[in-house]
């Protein structure tokens, strides 16, 4: 057996300028906590308020208080012109979707020309699609936010969509000549490309006016973004709280009337006045119920009330409380 214990490692070195622990302080801490603290600063004014009701001080209100009031008709007018832009996308639709189906008809154009000019068609009608899914909910199923957000969405489309259906309509006037169509009978290709420049010249005048609509309820509804919830001209719920109608006004009055009744009612209580349709029951002294008292309660005045039966009455002033002898407890 050896010398040293059998360690598997040697042991760590406190010494030397390498060492991690040769700066180490155990008592650092402690000679730190013994040494003495500043004094603390002595606080400027009173504490404590004399004749000052708590709730006097000032209340900073939170959120835009420099915020104007939106005019009332706003609402109206974006009720309305939701409605008017739903309509245009209803008509938007069915010129995208005629429109698609004739050129698929049409035969004989460039290729380039023939899928910018079916493309085009397809990605209106799903901008329209979910136009009029989104008009077709209320005005407040979304946050103002959302709604500006989406109205310049589709005010981009709308502008986007314009060049191409005039693209659209000035090919279906300029070069329908190299025309033609996957059905027997070839006379019906200048009806089609009639109706593809009509379809196109139509469906972009409704983006365009669309388009007028889209940028004026983007800019509605960021203005209403900007003030508090509470003026949302578009919720009703939030912004006619504070008016009073009819009922409430006659409700209110209820509540007056029977709060003069409990007031009035409980001054008599406390003034001890006699009820004019109620009657006092019979008093016992209080010392009466304490001692070994014999007397009866005949003695004393009371007004029994009219809904006890005589016999009850009498039983109940002839009756005697006589407590027991504890004398006679103990034997």
């Amino acid at each position: 057996m050896g010398v040293e214990p059998p360690f598997l490692y040697n042991p760590v070195k406190s010494d030397g300028p390498r060492s991690p622990y040769r700066d180490f302080d155990p008592k650092a801490v402690s000679r730190a906590s013994f040494q003495s603290k500043p004094p603390r600063p002595k606080p400027d004014g009173p504490l404590v308020s004399f004749n000052k009701h708590p709730d006097s001080y000032l209340i900073v209100p939170y959120g835009n208080i420099n915020a104007k009031p939106m005019n009332p008709s706003v609402k109206k007018w974006v009720k309305w012109m939701r409605i008017f832009q739903l309509v245009l996308r209803c008509f938007e639709i069915l010129c995208a979707i005629g429109l698609l189906v004739f050129l698929i008809l049409l035969r004989g154009m460039d290729a380039a020309t023939g899928w910018i000019m079916r493309i085009v068609p397809g990605v209106a009608i799903l901008h329209t699609v979910y136009g009029v899914y989104h008009l077709s909910r209320k005005p407040h199923a979304r946050t103002p936010g959302t709604s500006a957000s989406y109205m310049l969405f589709a005010a981009f489309f709308d502008v986007s969509i314009v060049p191409f259906y005039a693209f659209s309509a000035l090919v279906a006037n300029t070069k329908h000549d190299t025309w033609n169509v996957i059905l027997e009978n070839q006379d019906l290709t200048p009806v089609f490309s009639k109706i593809v420049f009509y379809l196109a010249t139509v469906g972009g005048g409704l983006h365009l006016v669309s388009l007028a609509d889209s940028l004026y309820l983007a800019v509605i509804f960021r203005k209403i973004t900007k003030l508090p919830p509470d003026m949302n001209p578009l919720e009703d719920n939030l912004t006619s709280r504070h008016k009073r109608n009819k009922s409430s006004m006659s409700v209110a009055t209820t509540l007056s009337e029977r709060e003069k009744r409990l007031s009035a009612f409980e001054s008599k209580r406390s003034s001890g006045a006699p009820y004019e349709d109620l009657s006092r029951p019979p008093t016992v002294p209080f010392f009466h119920t304490r001692t070994q008292s014999t007397d009866s309660f005949n003695t004393y005045k009371s007004t029994p009330p009219p809904s006890r039966a005589p016999s009850q009455i009498s039983l109940a002033v002839n009756t005697k409380w006589i407590l027991p002898d504890p004398q006679s407890q103990q034997t």
